[in-house]
């Protein structure tokens, strides 16, 4: 099995395996009609916008940006693993802008605001993603990554460790604080991202990591609370802004909503 066919199937298994731990715990999942249907629809109609990008717009991109290249990660003239780390963190920085981007350009959050509409936060949420913006990210991941000449094996482990670490982030079953006051400077964890989906934006407008924690204290986005306070966070958007209903077309037609 190779390493792009893996990072396909990584989201799958990510939400399954944090999902039964959250069961193992004691967390019940969400009882809301037809939203495990719904959220495996749209994961559905992801997979498929990335396999189609990937089988008709992947090989033209790549081809005509090569001509554009500013800098070469892959050619960097140091051991191995430095251009792999250096290179992780590009792409980490990367999520990071395109995350606090699609918040701030009223255009991005049209596709972006259909993943902060869960008001029932767990695993599942991961797969919470308008199709149009698996295409923007990929668009933009791509061609930085092309102009900038990132290794292909360093891309797919990227998207295999977003694809796991995604879930994981949208757990209900927070770390404890200990745990959580110490991975707070390195990893993003529950504890963090649970900040990202609350209702009020003045706190969503904060913790815009993907992986690691670092960009959101370089660029001042860090917004931080205890358990007690995040249990009583009320999660979601403005009501004019979500679906009225767990329903797939409901979902897919999110961004072209007009906001009232």
């Amino acid at each position: 099995m190779n390493l792009e066919l893996i990072a396909l199937i990584a989201p799958i298994v990510g939400v399954i395996a944090f999902m039964l731990i959250e069961q193992l715990a004691g967390i019940r999942a969400s009882q809301i009609k037809h939203r495990t249907i719904t959220f495996v629809g749209m994961e559905a109609c992801n997979v498929l916008t990335t396999i189609v990008l990937s089988l008709l717009v992947l090989t033209p991109l790549v081809y005509f940006l090569s001509s554009l290249q500013l800098f070469s990660f892959s050619t960097l003239d140091a051991p191995a693993w430095v251009v792999c780390v250096l290179s992780f963190l590009f792409l980490d920085l990367i999520s990071y802008t395109q995350h606090y981007l699609h918040h701030k350009v009223p255009f991005l959050w049209r596709l972006h605001r259909l993943h902060h509409s869960d008001q029932h936060v767990d695993p599942l949420t991961a797969w919470l993603h308008h199709p149009l913006e698996m295409v923007s990210t990929f668009m933009v991941t791509v061609s930085l990554a092309v102009i900038f000449d990132v290794p292909v094996i360093v891309l797919t482990v990227y998207a295999l460790v977003t694809a796991l670490h995604a879930p994981f982030t949208h757990m209900r079953l927070l770390l404890p604080d200990r745990i959580a006051h110490y991975l707070k400077y390195i990893l993003i964890t529950p504890n963090f991202h649970r900040v990202h989906h609350a209702l009020a934006m003045k706190e969503g407008n904060s913790n815009f990591g993907g992986t690691l924690v670092c960009w959101d204290y370089l660029f001042g986005t860090v917004y931080t609370k205890n358990n007690k306070e995040l249990h009583t966070q009320a999660l979601g958007i403005a009501p004019q802004q979500a679906p009225d209903s767990v329903q797939l077309s409901k979902f897919l037609k999110n961004p072209f909503l007009r906001k009232k």
